[in-house]
């Protein structure tokens, strides 16, 4: 594909934009494309792009008679330049070119910005903003028409907008909430990206208010929909984000010049891109929790937690015919998670058998008065050492670092399994993998944990996806899976990879790239009992 050559802008040209911005975006946004040669939004641009975006950007009050501040040509015409609207409120699922869109939009404004100009690309973090700074500066460095320190200067975190004599006549700032140095500014124009992810109001209102004196002042947010609902009260559990509070000012319509638009709402259609690859989304709408899917790829907003695990999955890793057992001989591993006071104490042990079986379980209940009795518990971990005789104890260090000590001393193997964020990603991840997969099996009386299980809860923290910390069973079972698949990417044995998009196999646990549709087919006992509840669906 050639290299898009926009078409050189002289003065008229420059005239006829001022009057048509969109005629400006089709001829002169040189787009980034990874795979091709840079093209022209002309060539890519989606109709509801169109519709639901610039449209309403460029609208303007149509009686330039009336208008506060027109723009008056030589030839005595007039052109309004006060929008119809200040604030828009755009909500996107994901990958539909957000990021791109607010530097374009922001390029936009820096070409026509009048002297004085002051803009804001904004973000939560000051990564996510510099990716808006570098979609303008590529805007402008893709486009043989602006020339680096002759029509634009882009210096520390500032782009500036230079005039005749290369003098500064208006300025783009990227600013982010984590780094935020300044509470006194006045901006024209401002533009949040990923505005869901703000951890509080202070950035917003940093620069809401400080809008108050511009009577022709630009606000955008384009963003995923977040985690919020309707369900709580304000003040009880917590207050609203501020991006749910903003999305509910723009959708209540409270000021006629606030825009709203939520694909999916309004308009109740959610168009698919032409970039989108149907596959990969189906792919990750049979992996991903079902709340966290709809949010970033239905554009739902959600609580922030949801269930975990599907229902059917866990039915199906139910053996009626498997029982406790109390010894044996193998590599078994045995997982504890140590609760305090009130809490619950948990041990599990498994071993890995043609998928991964639940051979026991212990609890120890707290109260409110007196903690669990950690002698009492390493008892019982001594006790399994010996019934079965190749145990490996994982455990929390920060929890039972004494109790370690003394099992190291009795000849018993423990590994540590900090409690750390990374760790906690990684055993929901495993066990999320081996329920889809159908690699667990349960004995029917390990009536809590499978209820445990029935109701363990999943968010999105920081840049992955966990397990609520509440489950203890869940928690314990996931530790559980994650030593007994730490080997399986060097041993392979009977478990099947899950495959990423290029077909490579990945390791257990790691959610991206999910796809289960090319997992290698299993041979199951399609077989039900009287009530018409599926036993557990056996290897070859």
């Amino acid at each position: 594909m050639a290299r898009a050559k926009p078409i050189r802008i002289t003065k008229e040209l420059y005239g006829k934009y001022l009057l048509d911005r969109m005629k400006f975006r089709l001829e002169q946004w040189v787009m980034p494309e990874p795979d091709y040669d840079d093209c022209l939004l002309q060539d890519t641009i989606e109709e509801w792009q169109a519709k639901y975006i610039f449209e309403p950007y460029d609208a303007r009050h149509h009686k330039p008679d009336r208008c506060p501040d027109p723009i008056v040509y030589p030839s005595g015409e007039k052109f309004c330049s006060h929008p119809v609207y200040n604030l828009f409120y755009i909500q996107l699922p994901k990958k539909y070119a957000k990021t791109t869109v607010t530097g374009g939009i922001s390029f936009d404004e820096l070409v026509f910005a009048r002297p004085g100009f002051e803009g804001y690309v904004l973000a939560g973090k000051k990564d996510q903003a510099g990716l808006i700074y570098n979609q303008v500066e590529g805007f402008f460095q893709r486009n043989y028409n602006f020339k680096a320190e002759v029509d634009y200067l882009c210096h520390k975190d500032k782009i500036y907008r230079l005039g005749v004599n290369k003098r500064r006549i208006a300025s783009l700032e990227k600013m982010s909430r984590d780094a935020m140095t300044t509470s006194g500014v006045g901006p024209d124009y401002f533009i949040f990206d990923e505005f869901w992810n703000q951890p509080d109001r202070k950035l917003w209102d940093v620069v809401y208010t400080g809008t108050a004196a511009k009577r022709m002042w630009r606000g955008v947010i384009l963003t995923n929909a977040g985690e919020d609902d309707d369900d709580h009260k304000v003040g009880e559990d917590h207050d609203h984000t501020i991006c749910y509070e903003v999305r509910e000012m723009c959708r209540k319509k409270e000021f006629d010049n606030y825009y709203y638009c939520e694909l999916g709402v309004e308009p109740k259609d959610i168009p698919v891109p032409k970039w989108i690859d149907k596959k990969q989304r189906e792919n990750k709408k049979r992996s991903l929790p079902r709340h966290i899917y709809l949010r970033w790829y239905k554009n739902k907003w959600a609580g922030k937690y949801g269930v975990a695990f599907k229902k059917k999955k866990i039915d199906i890793a139910i053996n009626p015919e498997l029982k406790q057992k109390f010894g044996g001989q193998g590599n078994y591993v045995l997982a504890i998670d140590v609760g305090t006071k009130r809490a619950t104490t948990v041990a599990i042990i498994a071993h890995r058998e043609r998928g991964i079986k639940v051979d026991s379980m212990k609890y120890w209940q707290g109260t409110q008065e007196e903690a669990v009795d950690i002698a009492e518990v390493g008892e019982w971990i001594e006790t399994q050492a010996d019934n079965f005789r190749i145990l490996t104890v994982v455990a929390d260090p920060w929890q039972m670092a004494f109790l370690i000590q003394i099992l190291r001393k009795k000849g018993i193997e423990v590994k540590e399994f900090p409690g750390s964020e990374s760790n906690a990603r990684r055993l929901s991840g495993i066990l999320r993998d081996v329920i889809e997969a159908e690699y667990l099996e349960i004995y029917s009386e390990a009536v809590e944990l499978i209820e445990d299980l029935r109701k363990t809860e999943g968010y999105v923290k920081g840049e992955g996806w966990r397990i609520s910390r509440k489950f203890d069973f869940s928690i314990t079972l996931g530790m559980v899976c994650a030593e007994l698949m730490a080997s399986v990417d060097e041993e392979g044995g009977s478990f099947d990879y899950p495959l990423t998009h290029t077909g490579e196999k990945r390791k257990f646990g790691d959610l991206e790239n999910l796809d289960f549709s090319d997992w290698k087919k299993k041979t199951k006992i399609e077989t039900e009992d009287e009530t018409g509840t599926p036993y557990w669906r056996s290897f070859e």
